[in-house]
């Protein structure tokens, strides 16, 4: 017999309804990334795989900030949705595209305060802040800047895409990025790669790599967290083109 089980779908966030749900899943999905852990100046993950309780509020500030500004500057935001009983959904993923000419600054003030930047910077310091915008962001569109040259802003950029771990090896990566083409039909698309899998993974729904850099080299391994010697290998970010 055919199972009659609910299948995901695909939809654009509602807000403000979608967004403590949507930060939710962050939240569990960059537990351990490498990247965070280093721009987050984190020193440790417990054996339970879940940050701890200064680190995770940390986190949460980055994250309830980067959607507020997402959502300020009018990006895409796409969620996969898994059907639960009663008519009742699940949130088990989503992804923030910026459209072409819409890109986060720091040069807009507004923008920045209406969205918490003031508790960011606060959280983050000095350190975490210039990790994150000079040593990652900077370095990266930099990497894609001399393949697209001025054309990098007219591409529609994934921003952030991130899995609960419930759902991970379902399927929803493939579906967000495979409905973003249809989206879009004739554009061209750009992101980050932060791990040899997802790299693998983007390189699969036809990306390629452009310019890619060690993030961290000296300071932390490949797992983001403090290294010293061979170790601090830092961790490789691939900058990664899609044209259609």
């Amino acid at each position: 017999m055919a199972s009659t089980q609910p299948k995901p779908y695909l939809r654009e966030a509602r807000f403000p309804q979608d967004f403590d749900e949507i930060v939710e899943v962050a939240r569990r999905a960059f537990q351990t990334d490498a990247p965070f852990l280093f721009c987050g100046n984190v020193t440790e993950v417990p054996e339970t795989g879940f940050l701890k309780e200064e680190d995770d509020k940390r986190l949460r500030v980055l994250l309830t900030f980067f959607l507020r500004c997402c959502i300020d500057i009018k990006a895409r935001i796409t969620v996969v949705v898994f059907p639960e009983e009663g008519g009742k959904e699940r949130i088990a993923a989503a992804a923030y595209w910026m459209p072409p000419k819409k890109r986060l600054a720091l040069t807009q003030v507004g923008r920045l305060l209406r969205s918490g930047v003031t508790g960011f910077l606060k959280a983050w310091g000095t350190t975490g802040t210039h990790r994150m915008t000079t040593l990652y962001l900077d370095v990266a569109h930099k990497s894609l800047q001399k393949v697209l040259k001025k054309r990098v802003n007219d591409t529609w950029h994934l921003n952030m895409v991130m899995t609960h771990p419930d759902y991970q090896g379902r399927g929803c990566l493939s579906m967000i990025v495979r409905e973003q083409y249809k989206f879009a039909p004739d554009a061209t698309f750009t992101l980050e790669a932060s791990t040899p899998k997802s790299r693998n993974q983007y390189a699969h729904l036809g990306f390629e790599v452009h310019g890619p850099f060690t993030l961290g080299k000296g300071k932390v391994g490949a797992d983001g967290l403090p290294a010293k010697g061979e170790a601090a290998t830092g961790m490789e970010i691939s900058p990664m083109i899609k044209v259609r």
